[in-house]
């Protein structure tokens, strides 16, 4: 039998097991890893997925609760969206009672992307201990949407295929497909070519997708049209003749389409329903009228859809006929833009005498006259819409003869895009609250984007809205306040209303603060070979981030490659890293010799050394006194200090009269601000530059003799306070513009100003340094350009504050179009001289370069070798519109300054030297001829020589002539003055040029 002891000792016993049990009970749950998706796309969400179940079932009990929450690293919950109940929250609980649970949930996360942690917690209905957790890290990737545009030429033609392509981007490098869809229709690919068969503005939709689903979308109108009629053009050199035979030159090469080429031609001399000629190539072709009458020449003209267009022209042959004015048409531009205005050139001219009564224009061919005139046929037209447009002129005589009507093709196109020239990107990385320079710049080659009221925008965000918006400028500063990736859109508008936008990746770091490293020393100062070394540093960092701190050294014998290192990671006790810690390594003994040592810090994000540049040095087994150091200026404390500069100074002693090497560093940042050396005693001193003003800054000083490197106490001084800002005025001068000669020109010159009013404009029509045109009202005004060229007109603008700013706008000036001839041609002038040398002028203006090119060349006609003056007398109407003058054989050029220029030369027989003037636009002919007779001045200066002399040519011949010959050398010095335009300035030259001429 049990007594009473025994009885409770078993009792006991149970109540013990009975405990032991329960809480196994509690730790019998167990919980699956959660699993998530770790690539989250824009807009979408998460989903987790995790499951508890109590694996002890001898014993009744449940699971009553799970909760997940996401961290950050530094332990604070996320918010997270309960797409269930729709409400914000930073924990999903469930609760219930279940033996096993499988929570699973789809949440919309509110974060970036970066490293987080999903915890995981289950409670037991009879748990006596703590909850069952779980914890792992998850690395999220956000994904943002790629981003495409568009790209195709418009209009396009209905029944043939148009070309579209997609250029698409994607921040994350993702593989992309592309999906599109078009008037119910869809397709695939990066390149597209639907056939369109209604004339219409077409949807394009546009579907980016990456390899982890995320799509970005785009949209764009594609206008297609319907296949014209081509246009027959008919023009002939004559039209009329008193008496047959009249050999006419037909010409129908004038003709077009827009569907493509004309391919065909067919001619019908005597409209009677034959044709007479036909052909590919018949577009000009001749006929021969042998009989009187009156006569219509018929032809017509297939493109390559195969549609048709007849024009004709009347031939009239009879002695007593009012014969009708002949008329050419010409337009001041081959494709217009919609909307641009253009110039159409019609002149008539009657072979009978008669004046021209009416001068007539249909601008689209539709057989009614827009345009009637009894003065002119030049007129103005714009077309708003993008065509192919036929413009006819005719003229009537005042005997009421009508000419044929003759026509002008004027292809107008669509107003170009802007295009985007510079921009920052295509990504860029930042850091948080920290403002960031965005910037573009752009042109449009038919008109300009400067000036607009919204010419330059930007969306930071890619949300819609516009937070910046410029007239003139798309430099903008914009600052993201949380970290994570976003996409800032530009977009540029032109003064067509046309805009062309383009994307940026922003990646957006969260703001570090760099860890200090300061105090870095080893113990003892000075070591004997038998003294265990230790080192020790101080680490501080604001962000509580804890450092990885390490020491270098070697022997200063060896160099800093791997296998001669030492490294020792130091070690801390310290919890509290906002404060300074104190780090050390372990210690062990050194041979004797001299080491070089430095320390470094990585907090995780950044990492820093110390010393900032070069090392630290100690030595085994030698005494040594350390240098003293002390303060001179500026006085610690002290305020007021220039921000500009600063000069940094210390006294520097060390009682065995090493060299002391001093470095300066900013006290926190251990930014190195100079070094400086001193032999034994003296003062060692730096310029500190560029401060920030009314800042306080905190500085010290290493010195360091080698062996031993003290450090000083920190000292402090304060910088003067900020001058007031200039805030300057902006100039805008417009945009850049081609006018004819003679035609004027109106400038609008606009100032905008943050402070006061702008008080005055002035506008230098030539760049020239003269304003020739001011006022205090307003910066618009006009001028006339007589001469063709390229000018540059530059406006300035002054505020009230009295500063001021400058802009420039580029002016082309063409001569007219009647004025320039229609080809290429040379005109030989040739002037024999007493001298026995002749002068050859030839003459060659380019119309499809521009350019008029004059060449002199002077050749010796006589048996013996000659000395010569050569002096060319330009016009003065001449020199101020030649661009450049270049001589031969010296191999370069020399700008033209004085309308009087001589050579000293000296010919063997046959031997040329010349001179080559070049204009930019056109100079008459008559005007170069005065220039050649103007060169007939010519003077032998030396007598002749007995023998030929053979000499080298070029820069050579001429440097060893003047070892010969006075009058040769003066002839090389102005060679050599040719050869510096290489070198020296232009003003420097023409200086150069006019005190040797003048000798």
């Amino acid at each position: 039998m049990l007594n009473k002891r025994t009885t409770g000792n078993v009792l006991k016993a149970f109540l013990v097991l009975f405990l032991v049990l329960g809480v196994a009970t509690a730790a019998s749950v167990s919980i699956a890893e959660p699993t998530t998706n770790q690539i989250i796309n824009e807009g979408e969400t998460i989903n987790i997925e995790t499951t508890a179940e109590r694996t002890a079932y001898w014993r009744k009990g449940r699971i009553v609760e799970m909760t997940i929450e996401i961290r950050d690293l530094n332990g604070n919950r996320m918010t997270l969206v309960d797409t269930e109940t729709n409400q914000e929250t930073d924990q999903i609980k469930w609760t219930g009672s279940r033996t096993k649970k499988t929570l699973s949930e789809v949440v919309q996360m509110d974060a970036n992307g970066g490293t987080y942690e999903l915890v995981v917690k289950a409670r037991e209905s009879r748990s006596l201990t703590s909850d069952v957790t779980t914890t792992r890290k998850v690395q999220f990737q956000y994904n943002p949407r790629p981003t495409a545009t568009i790209n195709f030429e418009e209009p396009g033609t209905i029944n043939k295929q148009v070309e579209i392509t997609a250029d698409g981007y994607d921040a994350q490098g993702y593989d992309l497909t592309y999906k599109w869809e078009i008037d119910g229709n869809t397709y695939t690919g990066e390149t597209i070519n639907p056939i369109f068969t209604e004339p219409a503005l077409h949807r394009v939709k546009l579907m980016v997708e990456d390899e982890h689903g995320a799509v970005g979308i785009v949209e764009e109108d594609i206008r297609i049209i319907s296949p014209q009629e081509p246009i027959a053009a008919i023009s002939a050199d004559k039209t009329s003749s008193m008496q047959p035979p009249l050999t006419v030159q037909f010409d129908a090469s004038g003709s077009g389409s827009y569907n493509g080429e004309i391919t065909y031609y067919k001619w019908d001399f005597n409209n009677d329903g034959t044709w007479d000629q036909a052909g590919s190539n018949a577009d000009k072709v001749t006929h021969t009228y042998w009989q009187e009458g009156n006569f219509e020449a018929v032809v017509q003209v297939t493109d390559e859809t195969g549609k048709t267009a007849t024009n004709k022209i009347p031939i009239q042959i009879h002695y007593n006929a009012n014969n009708p004015p002949e008329v050419t048409v010409s337009a001041n531009t081959e494709e217009p833009r919609k909307g641009e205005t253009i110039v159409l050139y019609g002149h008539a001219s009657d072979p009978d005498g008669d004046s021209i009564a009416e001068y007539r224009w249909d601008f689209n061919s539709d057989g009614n006259w827009d345009y009637v005139s009894t003065t002119s046929g030049v007129v103005t037209h714009t077309y708003d819409e993008a065509d192919l447009y036929a413009a006819r002129f005719q003229a009537v005589d005042g005997r009421g003869a009508e000419s044929a009507a003759k026509s002008v093709i004027v292809k107008v196109g669509q107003n170009r895009l802007p295009k985007i020239t510079n921009i920052v990107g295509p990504e860029v990385t930042l850091r948080q609250g920290k403002g960031f320079h965005f910037y573009v710049e752009a042109e449009d080659e038919d008109g300009y984007v400067k000036s607009n009221p919204e010419a330059f925008k930007w969306d930071f965000n890619n949300d819609g809205n516009w937070e910046y918006v410029s007239p003139w400028t798309g430099y903008a500063v914009h600052t993201y306040d949380e970290e994570g990736k976003y996409v800032a859109v530009v977009k540029v508008t032109d003064n067509d209303g046309d805009s062309t936008t383009h994307p940026v990746v922003v990646n957006v770091e969260k703001v570090n603060t760099e860890p200090e490293l300061a105090n870095g020393n080893v113990q003892p100062t000075n070591p004997e070979d038998t003294d265990m070394v230790s080192f020790s540093a101080e680490y501080r960092d604001a962000d509580n981030d804890k450092g990885e701190v390490r020491v270098y050294y070697k022997e200063q014998s060896e160099d800093w490659e791997e296998g001669n290192v030492k490294v020792y990671n130091l070690q801390t006790t310290c919890t509290d890293y906002t404060t300074w810690c104190t780090y050390t390594a372990q210690t062990e003994v050194l041979e004797e010799g001299t080491y070089e040592y430095y320390f470094t810090a990585d907090d995780g994000y950044d990492a820093v050394q110390y010393p900032v540049q070069g090392v630290r040095t100690f030595t085994v087994g030698a005494s040594n006194e350390p240098p003293e150091v002390d303060l001179l200026h500026p006085r610690s404390g002290e305020k007021g200090i220039r921000a500009d500069r600063v000069d940094l100074e210390v006294d520097i002693y060390d009682a065995d009269g090493d060299q002391v090497t001093v470095r300066f560093y900013e006290n926190g940042t251990n930014f190195l601000i100079g070094t400086d050396q001193v032999n034994g005693q003296g003062e060692a001193e730096v310029r500190w530059s560029d401060l920030e003003y009314e800042t306080t800054y905190k500085w010290y000083v290493e010195a360091s003799d080698g062996t031993t490197t003290v450090t000083s106490k920190v000292w402090n001084f304060t910088t003067e306070k900020e001058p007031e800002a200039v805030i300057r005025p902006i100039a805008d001068a417009g945009h850049d513009r081609t006018v004819e000669t003679n035609q004027e020109v109106t400038f609008t010159g606009k100032g905008y100003t943050e402070e006061g009013q702008i008080a005055r404009y002035r506008w230098d029509f030539n760049n020239d340094g003269t304003w020739n045109y001011v006022s205090t009202t307003t910066g618009t005004t006009t001028h006339t350009y007589t001469e063709p060229g390229t000018y540059t007109a530059k406006l300035e603008v002054r505020n009230t504050q009295g500063y001021t700013d400058t802009d420039t706008v580029k002016v082309t000036v063409k001569l007219p179009e009647e004025e320039i001839p229609t080809e290429s041609f040379t005109e030989n002038v040739e002037y024999p001289t007493t001298a026995n040398i002749r002068v050859t002028g030839r003459y060659r203006y380019d119309a499809d370069e521009g350019t008029t090119e004059m060449v002199m060349k002077f050749e010796n006609r006589a048996d013996k070798e000659n000395g010569f003056r050569i002096t060319m007398d330009i016009p003065s109407t001449i020199a101020q519109t030649i661009n450049d003058i270049a001589i031969f054989p010296a191999p370069d050029e020399v700008i033209l300054e004085n309308p009087t220029v001589a050579w000293n030369v000296s010919l063997a027989p046959l031997e040329t030297f010349q001179v080559v003037l070049r204009k930019d636009g056109y100079v008459p002919v008559s005007q170069f001829k005065n220039i050649v007779t103007h060169a007939q001045e010519i003077e032998i200066v030396d007598e002749p020589v007995d023998e030929p002399v053979e000499r080298p040519t070029g820069i050579t011949g001429m440097v060893l002539g003047a070892l010969a010959n006075p009058a040769i050398g003066l002839m090389v010095l102005i060679a050599l003055i040719v050869i510096s335009l290489v070198v020296w300035k232009r003003d420097d030259i023409k200086a150069r040029l006019k005190e040797n001429l003048r000798k």
